[in-house]
């Protein structure tokens, strides 16, 4: 396959062809710089971390909607945090029993400091003491260990929080 790739800032390509995942393709393009995003039909979970660990920086399915390819591609090429796999989601069934409820000043405090708020300036929007916020931080954080899934990171947090619902990746890019 005949690709030019010169000037781009992002690739978006289909890493399955003829039912096969290229994924010397995706790192070769990786290893030589190129941001790539998968944009593939829905692959089993394995699959796509795979497509992730040969350098991908995200994995969009082509069942999702357009926003989330478009989300993917301005956090990507802006060198934004938005960790790899981001857009994946478990099934449903499977998710629903792993996903922490959190409370609406839980999410409230959660987005403001995705968004890479300190907790002071997130506490002061919010007009409750950083102690608050630290709490509301390590409530969900708890939430998530409750549940089987530790999040011991900014980066972790930010993933799993798309990957349930939680948060759409247009709250965190589009500010």
């Amino acid at each position: 396959m005949m690709m030019t790739t010169v000037g781009a800032e992002v690739l978006v390509l289909d890493p399955c062809r003829d039912g096969r995942q290229a994924l010397a393709m995706v790192s070769g393009l990786a290893a030589a710089g190129r941001r790539v995003i998968a944009f593939s039909p829905p692959t089993p979970e394995d699959g796509v971390r795979a497509i992730l660990h040969a350098g991908a920086r995200a994995f969009v399915t082509q069942s999702q909607e357009r926003r989330h390819l478009i989300s993917a591609i301005i956090a990507v090429a802006g060198e934004r945090p938005f960790p790899a796999g981001v857009l994946t989601t478990p099934p449903a069934a499977a998710r629903s029993s792993l996903v922490p409820h959190l409370s609406e000043q839980e999410r409230t405090t959660l987005l403001w400091w995705l968004r890479s708020m300190t907790k002071a300036s997130v506490a002061r929007r919010m007009g409750v003491s950083p102690h608050t916020v630290d709490m509301y931080i390590k409530r969900i954080r708890s939430k998530y260990s409750a549940v089987g899934r530790a999040v011991p990171t900014k980066a972790d947090l930010l993933m799993c929080a798309i990957q349930d619902g939680l948060i759409e990746p247009a709250e965190i890019v589009d500010r």
